[in-house]
């Protein structure tokens, strides 16, 4: 498993560039594909499934782990960053379909509601969105964040 590496969008695209102009990714826009040549495993595509449902790939770069999901490698690696203020969103709504053909920068407000009309939230997270400062949630904290409560505290919530 892959220790996690945060930085700004900015900064982030800056490596990939940096990676593809190394030869450490190849990217195969057509399909949809990244590659790391001076892997174990060269030929086979980079990305793992994540809970949401998108391909993130892991890479190590100076000795850090750096996590890069697969369709802004694409993105990137065909048109350079992606401008600021914008997301890469997949126009068949398929999240694993990173076909350079398939993505497009779109404002983040766009992205969100296309994702919205779309059904793209379906399924993600919990029904009263509740999370804590990382993005994650359970029981215990939601219930306090509703009002208080642990979830053992509401009806039907002992589990």
């Amino acid at each position: 498993s892959c220790g996690l590496a945060r930085s700004t969008p900015v900064a982030s695209d800056a490596l990939i560039v940096e990676l593809i102009r190394e030869g450490r990714l190849v990217v195969d826009p057509l399909h949809g594909y990244v590659y790391a040549p001076r892997s174990n495993t060269p030929r086979k595509p980079l990305g793992a499934l994540t809970k949401k449902g998108y391909l993130r790939a892991c890479i190590n770069v100076g000795g850090h782990q750096h996590h890069f999901m697969v369709h802004r490698i694409v993105w990137v690696g065909a048109h350079g960053p992606v401008p600021e203020g914008h997301e890469i969103d997949h126009r068949s709504t398929v999240k694993t379909d990173n076909r350079l053909s398939n993505l497009e920068a779109v404002p983040g407000a766009e992205n969100m509601r296309r994702a919205k009309v779309n059904g793209a939230f379906a399924g993600v997270g919990r029904r009263d969105g509740i999370r804590d400062g990382k993005g994650r949630f359970g029981k215990k904290r939601a219930g306090r964040q509703l009002d208080g409560r642990t979830w053992d505290d509401y009806p039907g919530g002992q589990s």
